[in-house]
């Protein structure tokens, strides 16, 4: 018997399951590792209803940590289907439970005993889960059956962390503790930001390989589907839109009325726009992805850096007039024009606390350091960008960043090394943090991801293990996604770090 069905198939049946005086109970959660835990609660909550439908969270949403969910949507909607007690499956495509719970309305909403304790729910969706089924005269209940942790599970029996991960994870519970981590996840809250950069529009096409041109000695494609996300300090803004009090971005664009629209549609509602109109193009960076291998074929730039330096940089310079009321401004500087002399200036000389990272990319590789920024309070660089600004491949970072710290006039630093994860400064000593991601799609924006949280949390003295931590959760995020889809939330990240940690 086939269990599974999408909501929307399942309102006629509920329909007629109500007109015949049956009582609907449901469920919600991951359960990418069903244990004798789930099958207790099931069969508790089958009991006290006629039909239980079991929602499951949809791939895209499971944010428990790297690696997550260890089974797919398929995967587990088979597991689910074996259990006696559990009559329909279906799957919830949204980021919360709620729309799920007022298209199905159940009768009774059943939760383990365990969401009873307070503070057990990091991302505090439960109180709004709870609202949703009393809203449609529905009950919760939380069934007294034998609990257990998947994550702890996941983590005892399937971690596929490398050992020294797993060491270093270890090690990192004995100095310190997730309330710990959630006091500084608090102090963000209270922060109103700046954020100053270029506007990027990332535009990914998929192509189908067709094969060599029987003409010219070039690849064929067919193209296919194509979209446009944000990024740039935008992407930025969004993820520091759920961290933050306020946000406020400072740059420049040059699009019609509707490409607007349609840009800020996909930003956090609560982000403050001073977007100066310029001659100079707002830039896209388009990819080309292989539909088969998801492999990167073909880029290219659409961005003029040289008709910045027609004046329309003035305009730009003073709208800049109220940044010094921010409590810090993150500055991403991208190399294409933006950032010159005079917006420098001014921006060291009027702003109290300083974060800055400077990318190499195709359009400025070379020429586009860290090292013009003196006097800031706060950096982050690229490992392999750091060599090429040291003119050398063989780089002692523990040495080198240091210096260069005492150089730019700042105590803390984080360094990113790819798949080797990041390194944080303070002073004299740093931190070194292994990479969490096991699963990449898209390594664009793990850096400016990096860069939004750790110097965030630089801002309120967070340890550098804790920096080092959360910059590669939130990097093991971004790469995991093409383009920046989906920003994490301070109850995603506190939601990972109780899975990490167990």
């Amino acid at each position: 018997m086939n269990k599974f069905y999408e909501a929307h198939e399942l309102k006629e049946f509920l329909l007629n399951t109500r007109a015949k005086g049956l009582k609907v109970g449901m469920s919600h959660g991951v359960f990418d590792l069903i244990h004798p835990g789930h099958v207790q609660h099931f069969i508790a909550a089958k009991k006290e209803v006629d039909v239980l439908i079991v929602s499951l969270t949809a791939d895209l949403f499971v944010n428990k940590g790297p690696g997550r969910p260890i089974f797919n949507e398929e995967i587990r909607v088979k597991t689910l289907s074996a259990l006696e007690a559990v009559d329909f499956i279906t799957i919830s495509r949204d980021k919360t439970a709620e729309s799920i719970i007022e298209l199905i309305q159940p009768d009774v909403y059943f939760k383990g005993s365990d969401y009873k304790s307070p503070g057990v729910d990091p991302t505090g969706k439960i109180e709004d889960e709870v609202q949703s089924v009393k809203k449609f005269g529905g009950r919760i209940v939380f069934t007294n059956e034998f609990t257990s942790s998947s994550s702890q599970l996941i983590n005892l029996f399937f971690n596929s962390f490398e050992r020294d991960t797993q060491n270093w994870i270890r090690d990192f519970k004995n100095h310190h503790s997730v309330a710990e981590i959630d006091h500084f996840l608090q102090k963000l809250g209270t922060l109103e930001i700046a954020l100053v950069g270029e506007v990027i529009l990332d535009e990914y096409t998929t192509v189908e390989a067709l094969g060599k041109s029987s003409k010219d000695p070039i690849l064929a494609f067919n193209l296919m589907e194509s979209s446009t996300m944000v990024g740039g300090i935008l992407a930025i803004a969004n993820n520091c839109a759920s961290w933050v009090k306020k946000v406020k971005v400072y740059s420049t664009i040059n699009i019609n009325d509707e490409q607007t629209t349609q840009l800020t549609k996909e930003l956090n509602p609560t982000i403050e726009l001073e977007l100066t109109r310029t001659k100079a193009p707002t830039i896209v960076k388009h990819r080309f992805i292989d539909k088969s291998s998801n492999a990167k074929v073909f880029e290219t730039y659409n961005f003029n850096p040289e008709t910045y330096l027609e004046g329309s940089l003035l305009k730009f310079l003073s709208s800049l007039s109220d940044i010094a009321d921010s409590d810090m401004v993150l500055i991403a500087d991208y190399g294409h024009g933006l950032m010159d002399k005079s917006i420098l200036t001014k921006l060291l000389e009027s702003c109290k606390y300083i974060s800055v990272n400077t990318q190499a990319n195709a359009g400025n590789r070379g020429y586009n350091t860290i090292s013009r920024y003196k006097g800031i309070n706060f950096f982050t660089a690229n490992g392999g960008e750091l060599q090429l600004e040291m003119r050398s491949r063989n780089l002692d970072f523990s040495v080198v960043v240091p210096e260069l710290m005492k150089n730019l006039g700042c105590r803390k630093a984080v360094l990113t090394i790819g798949g080797e994860g990041v390194i944080a400064f303070e002073g004299e000593r740093c931190y070194r943090a292994p990479a969490l991601a096991q699963r990449i799609v898209d390594k664009v924006g793990a850096g400016d991801s990096v860069f939004a949280i750790s110097s965030l949390l630089a801002y309120v003295d967070t340890p550098p293990m804790i920096i080092g931590l959360l910059s590669n959760i939130v990097a093991a995020h971004e790469v995991s996604q093409l383009g920046h889809k989906q920003s994490l939330t301070i109850g995603d990240i506190r939601k990972q770090i109780r899975s990490l940690l167990g």
